[in-house]
């Protein structure tokens, strides 16, 4: 098995295509937009048909790069709370020392 960095370097990693939703609600909710867009198409005119088709898939166009943003977010997140917990951790070492490995745990034998 590959290591996370190898994985990363050779572009086996994409969170966006691996990406499922996994609440019930939000597929329920996709099926009723759904239900209702296809509603709202039928009741209008070709020519508003292919405004409407047009104006959706602009907005879907924008989603992508919504989701980019979102787990950059959440990336940098988890890397502030993983240096925060980093951070505590030497701090308590320097606070506390003792004979051991260097981060206040005791050596094993």
């Amino acid at each position: 098995m590959k290591s996370i960095l190898h994985q990363l370097y050779y572009g086996e990693i994409s969170p966006a295509t691996q990406y499922e939703a996994r609440l019930e609600e939000y597929h329920q909710m996709q099926e009723q937009h759904g239900q209702e867009y296809e509603s709202l198409a039928q009741s209008l005119e070709p020519i508003q048909r292919k405004k409407l088709a047009k104006l959706m898939d602009q907005q879907f166009d924008a989603i992508p790069m919504e989701y980019a943003d979102t787990f950059v977010d959440g990336f940098q997140l988890g890397v502030k709370m993983m240096l925060a917990v980093f951070q505590e951790e030497l701090t308590v070492s320097r606070s506390y020392p003792c004979e051991g490995d260097g981060r206040g745990k005791p050596k094993r034998n």
